[in-house]
């Protein structure tokens, strides 16, 4: 009746083991996929966490600009900011010649256009050398006092104020000159001849469309 017991138990257990897991049975490697298992696809990777502060863009929903938001890419709007950018480029090369002399580009302007003239007056300098009155009058006095102008008011009308290079005024011109010609040089040779005039021309119609 013993015997009979533990032979009852050893078929018990070995239905079991073979129920749950063969003893024999190789078991499976590590990282292997299983028969119940899908095979991974290996060119899929996990997506790489976004670094802090990135803005992850959505997958499903991407992100158009409206036409009503859209403008090209040179706008009107970007103008402004423009010309003075090729301003500030552009006196970059001229600045250290006027800085050697004592000189600023505006007193330069005015020193410029009294040399192509015996005489003018404030009005008519003030309109060339694109400044305003305020600004010219303290100009003028500074080159007054440099010895580099000279100032009066012609008899036949007080209303009026004339202005002249004196000699002192117009050596320095003719000083300046050589070292600005160089500049002029080397803009055409960089930029070109033609691309220079085509640049002035489009620059002077703009100015007389819109110019008060």
């Amino acid at each position: 009746m013993r015997r009979r017991l533990h032979s009852d138990d050893r078929e018990a257990g070995s239905a079991v083991t073979t129920s749950a897991e063969a003893p024999n049975a190789p078991r499976p490697r590590d990282g292997a996929a299983t028969q119940s298992e899908a095979p991974k696809d290996k060119a899929s990777k996990p997506a790489k966490p976004a670094a802090a502060g990135q803005v992850v863009p959505l997958v499903h929903a991407p992100q158009k600009r409206s036409a009503a938001r859209a403008r090209p890419r040179n706008s009107v709007r970007r103008l402004p900011a423009k010309l003075a950018r090729s301003r500030d480029a552009l006196l970059s090369y001229f600045r250290p010649i006027f800085t050697a002399h004592g000189l600023t580009d505006s007193q330069w302007r005015v020193l410029r256009v009294l040399s192509t003239t015996d005489e003018m007056d404030a009005g008519e300098t003030a309109h060339r050398a694109f400044l305003l009155p305020s600004s010219l009058s303290r100009i003028l006095r500074e080159l007054s006092e440099r010895g580099l102008i000279a100032c009066w008011v012609p008899e036949s009308d007080a209303r009026r104020s004339m202005h002249a290079l004196t000699k002192a005024g117009r050596k320095l011109v003719d000083d300046i000159e050589p070292h600005l010609a160089l500049v002029h040089r080397e803009i055409e040779s960089r930029f070109g001849v033609d691309r220079v005039q085509a640049l002035c021309d489009m620059l002077d119609a703009f100015s007389d469309e819109f110019e008060t």
